[in-house]
């Protein structure tokens, strides 16, 4: 048998997605190492003598006759005719090009070198094979099964069109050219008979005069490993009372997609779905559907990192890639290895297969398991430490050996009044503050541009010197370059590396400005919230105290009056029955009374002791009525005293939407700065303008005049009072262009579609809506909303502000609208399971309460800060979360009126969102976990 390395195979193919999806598979298996020797890819016929050539090496186009000419060794060349059937209606047969290749080869081929001439055939299931196909002696026909292995001896997985066919024609092809590394032996399985995985006799999908042939190999389906794996990751940022069946139903729409995206593509042909049964290598591809297992994770993790910049700026592809490997080598290779578990063999056994009592060892040892039917299953162990590093690296939990975080803290916003460390750097370079003539010390948005438009004038000024030089030079009609052109185009390309350098650094000073300014004005903000949360703490304790006060006092001189009551009532009580006795006394000592004048004496007495009786009663419920009306008299008078408590909460209320809104800038601008490529991932933009930055005077004015207004207005007009709104219009332009920036990153990174098709950007905008939450509103969409909401202390119970806010939000207007961005003050919430989902469409069985958007506390690892949440608008009545009675019961006493003040209302309506990407209790089946298991096929032939 020819030496591996030397095998030279060449392909006839029709251009198509499948025969393309082949080519990704052989090319990826080749760098991985898992097959050896090359293949020479043909579309078109030889063209110009010229093809593919794929290797260990990469992919390279040179001339095939060429390349024949130098292999001196080659004796024997493999042409195959690659036919995938999908569709038997469609396909056409042979490709038209491969006689007319042959004939070249024939012709061009060494004298010593043999051609095999191989015909493959690969249908999909239920698809019968069509004597067109064929071709005559001496070539040789071959079918292959279409059935994968579902168990370790049966094949009964039938192969259907699509993406699943392409990889197993490429699996079948790898067998068919001879190129899979270690497998010396027939890498086809002859077994006869009917039984489990024997070939099955007539075939319904086969004519005569071909042969049928089944490759070895086995069926990496790991779908439900990579789905527990990412689900977990997932649960671990939400509520932790959050019941793990409903983890499917929390997540937002960008991240089912995630999680979707990743598992199909591990579970897909593209990320090494086949891998060959070797006698001699096994771990190897073992390790390599391991390392393809990672990778899907590092992606979906880097993601996920990004998506969150400030928990991405202490970690770097690099060293979250370096940190991935030293668990792959572990796991593969280690104690409990993956090795031991799935193969049965320990680490030292491995080692030992380098002589021929090892190899003979391990081949009992396979043998052994085929006959017995041993089902290696593999252990928790290596998933284990594949969930600790994905958790580890996303959320700070405990990490695998040699996996610590660096510098031992994690970048996350845990207090109010730090949002990052302060970028202020050094100022701007005096030489180009010199070359402007602009002095600069701020931010100022007047002089970057002035700055900005002298760099860009100069350098069109260069390009001009170098176009009228090279027009002039042009006119002469001179061979050459004269030394005086030479030494004035040098310094002019001198002069414009200078400019460009110079537009660069001005462009990372702008950036980390801007970023400066906002921490600064973020520091400011967090600690007037902290200011405000503390004085309406304080005046709400103090309110408590005064009350509790009231009460006591009240309480004991009610107390003190029916004692004294009571005192009374017992002195008359014992004078009433003395007299009684004394007159029956009486009655018999003096006989000669008559009986009239005793009975009006007795009944003197009781009517004396009932008028007494009466006389007490009404003075007892006047002196209760008295200290009552004193009671709230003076509860009336101290509550008014209290005014402060009220003052505190809208103060607080509205200084914490502002400043959750700052935290939804602070996550757009964060990423500008923790982007690895730094400001060039978003500057200049698609106009060649800088982007628009923070004015540091209004934001000054801003910060001063948030304590002077006390209205409850809604977060986004009082922003837009403060700050003005041409900058919200700024700023709402600058995000937009962060994500749809951020976005074509991510399409480019994932190989998609045109990041400027309509579906991408489509795509972009939904990206933008749900990730970047803007403060501008349509003056119209403004006015709607003040006038139907009326949001102040007081005013609107709970109820029945959802009601009208959810009915505002599905007039359709709305959805087709810019979002907005309000907030709404509360305390806690709780998971809202699906039978109260379900009750919650009746009014007579539940009442409305309010709703959280949970998508977006799970963006946050930290909670959100004391009593905030966030509500949406309740589009098509997909809530994920309500307050819980009793908790607005407790709020209610809080606020001492018996209702529940809130500050401010946040309704987040994203346009553009469809019913799917709603129906987050629904989850899709596409979610839905495969329940096949991975298990071996095949034997050593």
């Amino acid at each position: 048998m020819d030496d591996v390395t030397n095998r030279v195979s060449i392909v006839l193919v029709e251009e198509s997605e499948q025969t393309e999806l082949v080519r990704k598979l052989i090319l990826d298996w080749a760098q991985q190492g898992v097959i050896s020797g090359t293949v020479a890819w043909v579309t078109q016929g030889l063209r110009d003598g010229e093809c593919s050539l794929i290797s260990a090496s990469g992919q390279v186009t040179m001339g095939l006759t060429d390349y024949l000419g130098r292999q001196d060794g080659l004796s024997l060349l493999r042409v195959v005719t690659l036919q995938i059937v999908g569709d038997r209606e469609k396909h056409a047969g042979v490709p038209p090009h491969a006689s007319q290749t042959m004939s070249k080869l024939e012709t061009y081929k060494a004298a010593a070198q043999r051609i095999a001439e191989i015909n493959l055939i690969v249908p999909s299931t239920d698809i019968r094979v069509n004597t067109g196909w064929l071709l005559p002696l001496p070539a040789t026909n071959l079918v292959a099964v279409p059935e994968d292995c579902s168990t370790d001896r049966v094949f009964a997985s039938p192969v259907t069109p699509g993406a699943e066919l392409g990889a197993h024609a490429a699996f079948v092809l790898a067998a068919v050219c001879g190129l899979w590394t270690g497998v010396e032996t027939n890498p086809f399985d002859l077994r006869p008979g009917n039984g489990p995985g024997s070939l099955p006799q007539g075939n319904p999908n086969c004519t005569d005069g071909v042969r049928l042939i089944r490759c070895y190999g086995r069926v990496m389906i790991c779908r439900d490993v990579v789905d527990e794996s990412l689900m977990l990751v997932i649960s671990q940022r939400l509520d932790p009372g959050f019941p793990p069946s409903n983890l499917r139903a929390v997540l937002a729409p960008d991240e089912r997609i995630a999680v979707q995206t990743v598992t199909d593509s591990f579970v897909s042909t593209e990320q090494f779905r086949y891998a060959p049964f070797k006698s001699s290598a096994a771990p190897k591809r073992v390790q390599v559907g391991f390392i393809q297992a990672l990778k899907s994770l590092v992606n979906y993790l880097w993601q996920k990192l990004h998506a969150a910049p400030h928990r991405a700026a202490s970690l770097t592809v690099s060293a979250l890639q370096e940190k991935l490997g030293e668990v792959t080598q572990r796991v593969v290779y280690g104690k409990d290895s993956i090795m031991q578990v799935v193969v049965g063999q320990r680490p030292e056994e491995y080692e030992s297969e380098s002589d021929p009592l090892g190899q003979e060892k391990w081949a009992s040892r396979l043998a052994s398991q085929w006959v017995n039917s041993t089902q290696v299953q593999p252990t928790p162990v290596v998933w284990t430490e594949l969930r600790k590093t994905a958790l580890g690296m996303l959320d700070g939990c405990d990490l695998p050996e040699r996996m610590a975080p660096r510098d031992q803290a994690r970048f996350v916003v845990s207090s109010p009044n730090w949002v990052g460390p302060d970028p202020l750097g050094e100022p701007l370079d005096p030489e180009i503050q010199k070359f402007a003539g602009v002095s600069i010390n701020a931010c100022d948005p007047m002089a970057v541009a002035a700055i900005e438009k002298v760099l860009s004038q100069s350098l069109e000024d260069v390009r001009e010197r170098l176009r009228e030089r090279a027009a002039k030079h042009a006119g002469t009609g001179e061979a050459g370059m004269t030394p005086e052109r030479e030494q004035a185009d040098e310094a002019d390309n001198s002069e414009m590396s200078r400019l460009y350098k110079m537009q660069e650094s001005l462009m990372e000073w702008t950036s980390k400005r801007r970023l400066s300014l906002l921490w600064r004005v973020g520091e400011v903000l967090g600690t007037q919230v902290a200011t405000a949360h503390e004085s309406f703490a304080n005046a709400l304790q103090s309110g408590k105290n005064v009350i509790n006060d009231l009460e006591s006092a009240s309480r004991k001189k009610i107390d003190d009056e029916d004692k004294r009551l009571n005192k009374s009532w017992k002195r008359w009580s014992l004078f009433s029955i003395l007299a009684i006795l004394a007159a029956i006394a009486g009655f018999f000592f003096v006989a000669i009374v008559t009986l009239p004048i005793l009975i009006a004496f007795v009944a003197g007495i009781v009517l004396l002791w009932l008028a007494k009786c009466t006389v007490s009663y009404l003075l007892y419920e006047r002196r209760i009525f008295a200290l009552q009306h004193q009671l709230e008299v003076g509860l009336h008078r101290q509550l008014n005293d209290l005014s402060s408590v009220e003052h505190a909460a809208r103060e607080f209320g509205r200084l914490q939407g502002m400043y959750t809104q700052y935290l939804d800038w602070a996550e757009v601008l964060s990423f500008i700065s923790h982007h690895p490529e730094g400001p060039k991932a978003i500057e200049p933009t698609d106009r060649g303008e800088l982007p628009r930055v923070v004015r540091p005077k209004a934001v000054e004015i801003g910060i001063g005049r948030i304590s002077e207004d006390h209205s409850m207005q809604l977060v986004a007009r009082v922003a837009q009072q403060r700050f003005g709104r041409s900058w919200l219009n700024d700023l709402y332009s600058q995000y937009e262009e962060t994500a749809m920036t951020r976005w074509r990153l991510r399409m480019n990174a994932s190989g998609s579609a045109d990041p400027n098709s309509d579906t991408s950007v489509h795509g972009a905008r939904h990206f933008l809506l749900t990730e970047v939450h803007s403060g501008r509103l349509a003056d119209d969409w403004l006015e709607r909303l003040t006038d139907s909401v009326r949001v102040s202390v007081g005013e609107d119970k709970p109820a029945e502000l959802f009601q009208r806010v959810d009915l505002l939000a599905q007039g359709g207007e709305i959805l087709n609208s810019d979002p907005m961005v309000t907030a709404l003050f509360f305390d806690n919430i709780i998971p809202l399971a699906d039978e109260d989902f379900e009750a919650a469409q009746n009014p007579r069985r539940f009442k409305p309460s309010y709703w959280t958007d949970v998508a977006r506390l799970e963006r946050e690892v930290t909670p959100l800060p004391d009593t905030f949440v966030w509500v949406p608008s309740g589009i098509e009545g997909k809530a994920l979360a309500v307050i819980a009675p009793e908790r607005v019961k407790e709020l209610e006493m809080e606020t001492l009126d018996g209702s529940l003040r809130i500050s401010a209302l946040r309704i987040d309506v994203s346009a553009e969102v469809s019913s799917q990407d709603l129906s987050l209790f629904e989850p899709s089946e596409d979610l839905a976990p495969s329940r096949r298991q991975a298990t071996f096929g095949g034997q050593i032939g």
